[in-house]
């Protein structure tokens, strides 16, 4: 009699709701690998008959007769669509609900986010269907959208509206030397956010526009705003000048140290990192920042496969720091004593070491996405050679 083999199915999407009772009868073994499994009742207790090995992410029960739809990135419920059939919606991103949609919102059955919301404040009733894994964010009725950082320049003051209440969902930004803040409070008009961020010179007329519960963060007048990460080198002086905003980390390129004079002023919303040599001429700088990172060693960037070995040590007598790098191997011959002292890793997606050398590398190591030894690649495909009948799939009905 032949040997009954093993069911495997791996898939991002597995619809079980019209399955047949004897739909495994003929395997020895199921073992289902998803994020999302669609069950009804009737189907559940099918599956709770079986000896099943299941590894799900989200069970959701509902009937055949609802769609399921899922979305990767940002998503927005708008006023005027329509949904043909009830909907269950998952976003892995961010869901904007716009106003007057209280209609839609009623043929959700199920709403996963994973991520943010942000809606009317008068919605909230409504979603009493909803799952948020991260941030949910409300702001009052009839407010005007603006960018989630609203960076405020002359040209918002021609187009502003008497009365009218603006809801950045992050900040507002008001640095530039050209904005005229009296005439925007002489409007009456209100800002809804978090955070303000104010040049010193526009505090007065800028405070009543805000809640007592926004952030208020000052700074020196004549700071220009860079958002984002940045890199401090002779271009970014020359485009921003020698008061700077940096709403992010920092990092110092090499041979820019003889440049550090010509700043004035320097606030950084995040790290400043740079070499050992940069350090002193860095802290007399007129700086704010959260911390310095110390760069160990010669820096390799953002370089799609690298190979550290006995080499390339000799090659960089004062160390190596990896940042960004896709694919690092350590080579064997490469001592756990030498990736102590000479290696630094920062922010690469895998590094491929030895068992021996794993722990070197994890103590040298900030940001890495994976560090394996090869080890479970073996696992894998020894699973592969089983006596299976496996299923990959993005979407599998049963």
């Amino acid at each position: 009699m032949e040997e009954k083999r093993n069911f495997v199915l791996d898939c991002e999407i597995c619809d079980a709701r019209k399955m047949r009772e004897d739909r495994f009868k003929d395997y020895a073994g199921v073992r289902i690998n998803t994020e999302f499994l669609l069950l009804n009742e009737r189907s559940q207790k099918i599956l709770d008959a079986y000896p099943i090995e299941l590894h799900v992410e989200n069970t959701i029960l509902t009937e055949e007769d609802v769609d399921f739809q899922e979305q990767n990135g940002s998503f927005t419920i708008a006023k005027g669509t329509a949904l043909p059939r009830p909907t269950w919606l998952c976003v892995n991103g961010n869901l904007e609900i716009e106003p007057g949609t209280e209609e839609i919102l009623s043929s959700y059955v199920g709403i996963l986010v994973n991520g943010s919301v942000t809606c009317p404040r008068s919605l909230m009733p409504r979603l009493t269907r909803l799952s948020v894994n991260g941030v949910t964010q409300v702001y009052s009725d009839g407010c005007i959208r603006l960018k989630k950082t609203a960076v405020l320049d002359r040209y918002f003051g021609l187009r502003v509206k008497p009365k009218a209440r603006y809801y950045a969902a992050k900040k507002v930004v008001m640095l530039d030397d050209s904005l005229d803040v009296e005439a925007l409070a002489a409007e009456n008009i209100s800002f809804e956010t978090q955070k303000a961020l104010v040049a010193e010179r526009f505090v007065r007329a800028a405070v009543p526009m805000f809640d007592e519960s926004t952030e208020f963060e000052v700074v020196a007048d004549g700071c220009s705003y860079v958002p984002g990460d940045a890199v401090l080198d002779a271009a970014f002086i020359k485009k921003n000048g020698s008061r700077i905003y940096v709403d992010g980390s920092l990092r110092l390129e090499e041979g820019c140290t003889s440049l550090l004079p010509q700043i004035e002023k320097l606030y950084v919303n995040g790290d400043v990192e740079l070499a050992g040599e940069q350090k002193d001429a860095f802290l007399e700088v007129d700086a704010v920042y959260r911390k310095l990172q110390e760069q160990k060693g010669d820096l390799i960037l953002g370089q799609l496969k690298v190979t550290v070995d006995r080499a390339m040590f000799a090659a960089h007598p004062e160390g190596i720091c990896l940042k960004g790098c896709v694919s690092v191997k350590i080579d064997e011959a490469v001592t756990p004593e030498q990736i102590l002292e000479r290696l630094h890793a920062v922010g690469c997606v895998e590094i491929l070491c030895s068992e021996a050398q794993r722990s070197a590398v994890i103590a040298v190591s900030r940001g890495v996405t994976e560090i394996h030894t090869g080890t479970e690649k073996k696992t894998g495909e020894t699973a592969e050679r089983r006596n299976e009948s496996r299923i990959r799939a993005e979407k599998y009905i049963l």
